[in-house]
């Protein structure tokens, strides 16, 4: 948002209201500023300071929809000013005793309060110098119902249609701005403010905007049951991932439908998983959804399903290992030949040996003995070979 040539104020509106059942709902409003420029350009070089935050907190009216009570001070920042004076400043601005109304029908917010603030240089020949900051109309009006205009006015409000939890934008405006010295007896103040003053006025305004948290969050992933089905137990623990910060609702069956029968939050599901109870003999199935700090709640979650054996009766123990090794009958075999029969009666080949000068042709080495011995179960698997000449006719 820009003021014709002089000053453009952009600040962020985070909105947040607390439940209560009480007539008037505490209402809390975190500001943060975005960019100010102040002079007839903002200097490429001057860059003001990290957006601060500050809070204001004043009172909804449930019934009538009222806000009362409450100041702001927008967090100050530091700028740079180049015509006709040279200096850094430090803006504080403020709109104080707010107060208006809204209509949770339409999502219509106006609120309402004194603008205005002080104005320091920090640095040049101006510094220390310092001016009061005021609008005119004196009691600025924000509302979401603000328009755009030519030459410099706010951007149009946007209605809270989710509440003031959810993304919405206010607006306001004033004819003019005027920089008043502090200290009326100072020539240097005076000079400094008129000159200011000649930076800042006509018609300026501001833009507050809150984003919000509309989205709802993914869909949890049900990834696992402790124990793992099936199992004896019968308060087994459902886990997986969820969005951070989040609660976890799990629920009976595979589509999230009725009352949950168990709550947590993402970091339980993750571990050690979130607690249901399965009847003896029974194969349960579960679903859950996440919601997020601001209420938006995800789909349904894919189901999972876990059966718990009957009696408590521990699972079924493992298939047994394959038999072991028994050495196999391989004598006149060629090498070949032997070390298929070694594997088929799974065993492992071991040392191989031959006579000196024995050829290395499958057709003439032929097995004589083994070791172990046929018939035995070597520990380690291993079945060793001597071999010898093809036996004369």
């Amino acid at each position: 948002m820009r003021v014709r040539g002089n000053i453009a104020l952009a600040l962020l509106l985070l909105l947040g209201v607390c439940a209560s059942t009480a007539s008037a709902a505490p209402l809390s409003m975190t500001f943060t500023e975005a960019r100010a420029n102040v002079g007839v350009q903002l200097d490429d070089e001057a860059l003001f300071e990290a957006p601060a935050t500050a809070p204001f907190a004043a009172q909804l009216d449930d019934g009538s929809g009222e806000i009362t009570a409450g100041a702001l001070d927008v967090p100050a920042f530091v700028t740079h000013i180049t015509e006709p004076i040279v200096a850094d400043v430090t803006v504080e601005f403020e709109i104080g005793e707010i107060e208006g109304s809204f209509d949770p029908g339409t999502g219509a917010l106006v609120l309402e309060g004194e603008a205005g603030g002080t104005l320091t240089a920090e640095s040049g020949t101006f510094e220390g110098e310092a001016c009061t900051v005021s609008t005119t109309p004196t009691v600025l009006q924000l509302s979401t119902a603000g328009k755009a205009a030519a030459d410099g006015s706010p951007q149009p409000g946007a209605p809270f249609t989710h509440g003031l939890t959810g993304a919405g934008a206010i607006a306001g405006q004033w004819t003019d701005m005027q920089a008043a010295p502090v200290d009326s007896g100072d020539a240097d103040n005076v000079s400094f403010c008129k000159n200011v003053e000649s930076q800042i006025e006509g018609l300026g305004g501001v833009w507050l905007e809150q984003e919000g948290d509309v989205q709802p969050p993914s869909a949890p992933q049900l990834t696992s049951t402790d124990p793992a089905s099936p199992g004896a137990s019968g308060t087994p623990r459902i886990r997986g991932v969820a969005e951070d910060g989040s609660t976890v609702r799990v629920y009976a069956g595979p589509d999230c439908a009725g009352a949950p029968v168990a709550t947590g939050s993402a970091a339980e599901l993750d571990s050690p998983g979130i607690a249901v109870a399965v009847a003896e003999g029974v194969t349960a199935a579960f679903s859950a959804t996440a919601t997020d700090a601001a209420g938006n709640a995800s789909a349904c979650s894919a189901p999972i399903s876990y059966t718990r054996l009957h009696g408590d009766l521990p699972p079924p123990p493992p298939p047994p290992p394959p038999p072991a090794c028994v050495v196999p009958t391989m004598a006149g075999q060629t090498l070949k030949a032997a070390k298929k029969t070694i594997r088929a009666a799974g065993c492992k080949v071991g040392k191989v040996r031959k006579p000196k000068g024995l050829k290395a042709n499958g057709r003439v080495l032929v097995v004589k003995a083994s070791y172990p011995t046929v018939g035995t179960s070597p520990a380690d698997g291993k079945v060793h070979l001597r071999l010898g000449p093809k036996p004369r006719k």
